[in-house]
């Protein structure tokens, strides 16, 4: 019996150190499953930094290489890195894209303009060239809606056809070169949460007449 006891005791100290592991790694599983709810309910897992082998570093090369079918909406400071190349939005009403965009109000009196006077001035610039795209639109082409806001915020955002996203940060602001990322469209995701944010920014803003054109 002496000799069966600390065989007894080493099985029931195994059993128990197994049952732990098992127990453990259930939790483990369990911790993970809820993260990677967690991660689909934020819409984590839909966000791709497209910052690798071809990396996108501005809104601008992202609309090039992903062109709208039906519309376009942008929240920017300027505009200045999208809207320089003419043709390309041109192109896009040309071909029946609706297009709205909301830019920094270059008359606001506002903290980012003080620092950066020639932001104020390129934010001008970008104003008077799509109120000279607007006084040539045709009947058949896309609308264009342009909408300004007073105080910066911190996001650039970029909705192309209702169904993607791309995010970025308007710093440095001495750089084109900018961390993009890319949200797909999903029911509970940041996609949906921007879009309505989007919309609320757009429907409290001003229109800076005579640019829309509805």
């Amino acid at each position: 019996m002496k000799n069966t006891l600390p065989i007894l005791v080493g099985l029931a100290s195994a059993v128990a150190a197994m049952a732990a592991g098992v127990v453990s790694n259930l939790i483990f599983k369990r911790q993970r499953g809820l993260a990677m709810e967690l991660e689909h309910m934020a819409g984590i897992e839909r966000i791709e930094e497209t910052k690798g082998k071809q990396p996108l570093t501005s809104l601008s090369q992202a609309l090039k290489k992903n062109e709208p079918y039906t519309s376009l909406r942008i929240l920017a400071i300027s505009g200045a890195s999208i809207f320089k190349n003419e043709p390309t939005v041109k192109n896009l009403l040309g071909r029946g894209v609706d297009i709205d965009i909301m830019l920094l109000d270059p008359e606001s009196n506002n903290w980012l303009f003080k620092q950066h006077p020639w932001l104020q001035d390129e934010t001008r610039e970008t104003l008077n060239l799509l109120k000279d795209l607007a006084r040539s639109l045709n009947d058949q082409s896309g609308k264009l809606s342009i909408r300004l806001y007073p105080q910066p915020l911190l996001e650039l955002l970029m909705f192309i056809d209702n169904k993607h996203l791309f995010l970025s940060s308007y710093f440095p602001i001495a750089s084109t070169t900018r961390l993009i990322y890319q949200i797909r469209q999903g029911e509970q995701s940041l996609f949906k949460l921007y879009d309505e944010a989007l919309r609320f920014l757009w429907d409290t803003s001003y229109i800076n007449q005579p640019i829309d054109t509805d």
